[in-house]
């Protein structure tokens, strides 16, 4: 069976799904990861939509990190959702972003650069402070 390309998951379709604040939405939306789930659809999280995902969970709606990072954790345990990002440095960046004051966007630089086995080239202190062996110096 040939395969299929990925559709590009939008933000308002996870946060729709994942809220349940805008009844028709959620179905739409659950039909959508219903079939993903049994292999119908095949779709791409993309590394902006996440960010945005995290962003208005956190600043919109006031979720801790504990809850966002549960949340979104479960898009990166199915198959048929694809990433830019691998999904074992995504689920680093929000193990590190949950446990941590960095921003999202701190975490998944740092969790690139250790499954990439590379250093940044940063001027951000927490960063070097808390990931020494991580920063090219500069």
């Amino acid at each position: 069976m040939p395969r299929r390309k990925a559709l590009i998951l939008d933000t308002n379709v996870i946060l729709r799904f994942l809220l349940g604040d805008v009844p028709e939405l959620y179905e739409k939306a659950y039909r959508v990861f219903q079939q993903v789930e049994e292999g119908k659809l095949q779709v791409l999280l993309t590394d902006i939509v996440l960010s945005e995902c995290v962003w208005v969970l956190e600043k919109f709606y006031g979720l801790s990190r504990e809850q966002i990072a549960e949340k979104l954790s479960v898009f990166l345990q199915a198959e048929a959702i694809l990433t830019e990002t691998a999904k074992p440095a995504l689920k680093e960046g929000l193990s590190t972003w949950k446990a941590s004051s960095l921003d999202w966007a701190d975490a998944l630089l740092v969790a690139k650069a250790m499954s990439r086995d590379t250093k940044l080239i940063t001027f951000d202190g927490e960063i070097a402070r808390k990931f020494t062996e991580r920063v090219f110096p500069i």
